[in-house]
């Protein structure tokens, strides 16, 4: 189920950010990585790029990029393809563009300055040094296709990245100050601010209202036969905590996060089990306003559960950050920036 985005008001931009936790890993078909939706659109030669929220940061090898994205189209690349890393067996390669082809808010990133915002909330400022297509993949390779050129395992790893490539912007980054970054602000209008800590009786009321969402009853009936085909004495005997419902399974518990922007609070809520191939999985995220009523929910994100490191007022409603990965309140999926993934995790 997809909740209802709800935008807020016109002149809120606030961020907040909280420390990063755990990241619940899945397991699926090659590739594996989600596909981007929503996009930066082509603009004026001197228009400055517009995000409307927040872009993704990546690094690789002490070099820092801003994903943006825009939709890299089919004959769009120009020369050929450079292994930027090869570290921890992740191909990152990158390749130029024909300018003729690109849309205009690309190219109108180059010598800009972006808004760069660090874990510890620190907002460093950042010069673009150049912008290219931006790939990166875990490739299920035999000895012998790992052990061929830098030229080979370019050409062989963009092949497989480039359905999932994204521009992407390279910056000259102050590193002593701004390392961890997570986004960036392209826009450069988004103010920073501390998150507040949760309260007890609003972290109580807003997972009983995560719990009555209809999707979370189609997961509790998911977790009764998914229990009912298990040997209760067996599950005992291995010390598995079976829970009172799905969001608890293992040991698990829902987690909560509050931001205020302005003078809303909303509340993040991510629970669920993932245990790869035989096991018991359901996932599942949603953002909730409180107001004098309670919880409104804002957006439900299915399949889906981490835990948000920020979130930022945009024209269409929130950006959810977490690491690689933003929900857009108002976009059907999540982008996802993370390294595609060939293979099975299980």
């Amino acid at each position: 189920m997809l909740g209802t985005a709800l935008a807020p008001p016109s002149d809120m931009r606030r961020l907040l950010l909280v420390p990063a936790l755990s990241i619940l890993a899945s397991c699926s078909g090659a590739p594996d990585a989600l596909e981007a939706s929503g996009g930066v659109h082509a603009e004026s030669e001197t228009a400055t790029v517009q995000s409307g929220g927040a872009n993704l940061v990546v690094h690789v090898d002490g070099r820092t990029f801003v994903m943006l994205e825009d939709e890299v189209a089919e004959g769009v690349a120009d020369g050929e393809p450079t292994l930027l890393s090869k570290e921890n067996e992740v191909m990152t390669v990158t390749r130029a563009f024909a300018a003729s082809k690109v849309p205009g808010s690309v190219l109108s990133a180059k010598s800009k300055t972006v808004t760069v915002v660090a874990d510890s909330n620190t907002r460093c400022e950042a010069t673009v040094t150049d912008a290219m297509i931006f790939t990166q993949v875990i490739p299920s390779w035999d000895e012998e296709q790992m052990q061929q050129s830098d030229r080979g395992i370019a050409h062989d790893a963009y092949e497989l990245g480039e359905r999932g490539a994204h521009y992407a912007l390279a910056l000259d980054l102050p590193r002593e100050s701004c390392t961890g970054a997570h986004f960036a602000l392209l826009s450069g209008d988004a103010v920073t601010a501390r998150p507040t800590p949760e309260n007890e009786a609003a972290v109580e009321t807003v997972v009983s209202a995560f719990r009555e969402l209809p999707s979370a009853h189609q997961y509790d009936e998911r977790y009764s036969d998914f229990l009912s085909a298990r040997d209760a004495a067996e599950d005992k005997a291995n010390g598995l905590d079976r829970g009172t419902s799905w969001d608890t399974y293992s040991g698990g518990a829902p987690s909560v996060h509050r931001f205020v922007i302005g003078d809303e609070s909303l509340l993040f809520v991510t629970a669920g089990s993932d245990e790869g191939c035989g096991g018991f999985n359901a996932t599942m995220s949603a953002l909730f306003r409180e107001t004098n009523e309670g919880p409104v929910v804002v957006r439900v994100w299915e399949d889906f559960s981490r835990e948000a490191l920020g979130v930022v007022a945009s024209p269409t409603g929130y950006d959810v950050i977490f690491d690689n990965v933003k929900a857009r309140t108002s976009d059907k999926e999540p982008v996802n920036v993370e390294p595609q993934y060939y293979g099975c995790r299980c």
